[in-house]
């Protein structure tokens, strides 16, 4: 007799079982299916959630590699009180919080150095004028 092949779907999480408190339990196990589950259903809605944020798609991949590093590292802390989804997405909603932040750090160290370079420019300016007519 011919040993069976396990079909490609057993051992296949559906969301359905998102909600139940094994999945909480697996989860807060570290179990790698469970985590891996959970990756494969949501990270294109993670990733869409990143863009429509206002994200390149570059920086919406960062956002969502943050977001799932985050996931599994806190997911022992996950009590089930709340659907994995809605978990998940209070995590990836602090990450864009996170990345806004930092933009705007960015934006600010930017204009700050533009206003540097520019009051350099006006004190050499001034200098060369104050030389100018010194030489006169």
């Amino acid at each position: 007799m011919r040993p069976s092949r396990r079909p490609d779907w057993v051992g296949v999480i559906s969301t359905a079982e998102f909600s139940s408190v094994g999945f909480a339990e697996r989860l807060r196990a570290g179990d790698r299916d469970a985590l891996e589950a959970v990756v494969r259903a949501y990270l294109p809605q993670v990733h869409r959630a990143a863009r429509g944020a206002g994200f390149s798609a570059e920086r919406a991949d960062d956002i969502a590699q943050e977001t799932f590093k985050t996931f599994i590292e806190k997911a022992k802390t996950f009590e089930g009180r709340s659907h994995v989804r809605t978990w998940l997405f209070g995590i990836l909603y602090r990450k864009i919080n996170e990345a806004w932040r930092r933009v705007q750090r960015e934006r600010e160290h930017d204009d700050i150095d533009r206003i540097k370079s520019l009051g350099d420019s006006i004190v050499h300016e001034l200098r060369d004028r104050d030389k100018d007519k010194s030489g006169d």
